[in-house]
């Protein structure tokens, strides 16, 4: 796995925010994005702040994981 020194911390400043490089084209992609590999795990990663997706997520997260589950929403 390439390391990419030209990202350095600097003091005082965030924390650790996840985020989707595309190492074919080199370039960093930005935005939200879902990682389901199809066995009952997500990973979400939305851009900060991500409060205005974050509901909307976590209401497609469920509909996926019910339906991994084998259940259905009932409500």
């Amino acid at each position: 796995m390439a390391l990419f020194t030209a990202f350095k911390p600097v003091a005082g400043v965030g924390g650790i925010r996840p985020q989707v490089v595309d190492r074919a084209k080199k370039i960093m992609l930005l935005g939200e994005a879902k990682i389901n590999p199809g066995t009952g795990i997500l990973f979400n990663m939305t851009p900060s702040p991500g409060a205005t997706s974050c509901l909307d997520n976590a209401e497609k997260d469920a509909e996926l994981v019910l339906g991994f589950l084998g259940r259905k929403r009932t409500g």
